[in-house]
């Protein structure tokens, strides 16, 4: 698989995983602004979840060739590390 193809694999994957963050991140928030009697437990499960799709998602981010950060945001085409297009 050519490092364009498996780029866009990556930043698939990426995307859903920074979904499923912010759906148990999300809540998460919420129940820490509530008064509800005794949410921390609950709200330390929501968030452990949470940092492992954020894991998930940086391991996604990063550039196939050389295994570093290709760059800022969604939309790079070139990696700023190893020049290797990834659009």
């Amino acid at each position: 698989m050519s490092h364009i193809n498996q780029f866009k694999e990556n930043k698939k994957k990426q995307r859903n995983y920074t979904i499923l963050f912010l759906v148990f991140w999300g809540p998460s928030l919420i129940l820490g602004y509530t008064k509800a009697p005794d949410p921390y437990l609950i709200n330390l499960f929501l968030k452990c979840f949470g940092l492992y799709f954020i894991y998930r998602a940086y391991k996604y981010s990063l550039c196939p060739n050389c295994e570093k950060a290709p760059g800022w945001g969604w939309r790079v085409k070139k990696c700023k590390a190893c020049g290797e297009k990834l659009v």
